[in-house]
């Protein structure tokens, strides 16, 4: 395996950067956010400095315009009902292994019953 030298030292350089970062933060969120902040203003003021403003802005309009072309393979769910008792009902349905839309259903269908949680978790199991 033949590693060349500069990619090393930048792979090095990296780890000891972050690592840095992680110690002088104490682990606090906050400061890691901070931490991780400085980290990639530092990386992209390392881009711009090794291959210059104006390649890094080319690159950047290529990549958005990469992007732009890519459907996007996230589905949007179906919001959670206003009722926060029928909420928990399709939650606990869900945790217990039923799908999404079936558990929804079986909460709509048993909705005319008392509205505690356990006697409407009762019935919901029952119909679904």
């Amino acid at each position: 395996m033949n590693i060349p030298l500069r990619e090393a030292f930048s792979a090095l350089g990296g780890a000891t950067v972050v690592a840095i970062a992680v110690v002088w933060s104490g682990g606090l969120p906050g400061w890691m956010f901070l931490a991780g902040f400085l980290v990639a203003l530092a990386c992209v003021l390392t881009l711009v400095v090794a291959i210059g403003a104006g390649r890094l802005a080319r690159m950047l309009a290529a990549f958005s315009a990469a992007l732009a072309g890519v459907q996007s393979t996230v589905q949007a769910t179906p919001a959670m009902p206003a009722d926060p008792v029928q909420a928990d009902v399709v939650a606990a349905l869900v945790s217990l292994g039923a799908k999404p839309a079936k558990a929804r259903a079986a909460a709509e269908r048993t909705a005319d019953g008392p509205r505690d949680l356990k006697s409407w978790l009762n019935r919901a199991v029952r119909a679904a």
